[in-house]
């Protein structure tokens, strides 16, 4: 699923203090083939933080204990309070965009009650991913695979500031055109 490009974009009015989005996970020990997802109850849902701050994924103690995940490792994880020992898990992850990311690596987190999932750095650098707000609505958009350089800059760049004006002598043309030597036209 790499090759062809797959979007989505949400929208909300106001400025945003959370990028949250809706997402699928499955247990990579009960979901082997792809194609068995559309059996009942393959795929567990809940909601996703999209966090920039956050160097990799993360899962809550109770999106991993509804999954039935067990623990492949533990890993110390550097947090807001400071370090801890955490449990490591691995699962699928489906973006809204339909993008099936496999055994990507999750460490326990915190239970949260509005969302089940931090999608980290580690997922969001795999694609473009832009945030815009003109007339207080917010629109957040996520590609993958990412297709080309997002450049503001390069896109609208900013004009040079203008260069100073070379002062004329007394004795030298006007620079405003009219002939005359600038200290009997604007040098007065």
């Amino acid at each position: 699923m790499a090759g062809t490009p797959r979007a989505f974009t949400a929208e909300s009015t106001g400025r945003l203090r959370e990028l949250v989005t809706p997402i699928s996970l499955a247990d990579p020990s009960k979901i082997v083939d792809l194609s068995q997802l559309k059996d009942a109850g393959a795929l567990f849902t809940t909601r996703a933080l999209w966090d920039t701050g956050a160097s990799n994924c993360a899962i809550t103690t109770d999106t991993a204990n509804a999954l039935g995940l067990r623990p492949s490792s533990k890993a110390f994880v550097n947090h807001a309070g400071g370090q801890s020992l955490q449990n490591v898990y691995h699962v699928h992850i489906f973006l809204p965009n339909g993008v099936a990311l496999r055994l990507v690596r999750v460490t326990e987190c915190a239970n949260n009650t509005t969302w089940g999932l931090i999608i980290g750095m580690d997922v969001i650098t795999r694609g473009d991913f832009a945030i815009t707000n003109i007339g207080g609505k917010t629109t957040f958009s996520f590609r993958f695979p990412s297709t080309e350089t997002i450049d503001f800059v390069k896109a609208h760049p900013i004009a040079p500031p203008p260069q100073p004006i070379a002062k004329a002598g007394r004795n030298d043309k006007c620079p405003c055109g009219s002939g005359k030597k600038y200290k009997h036209c604007h040098g007065r």
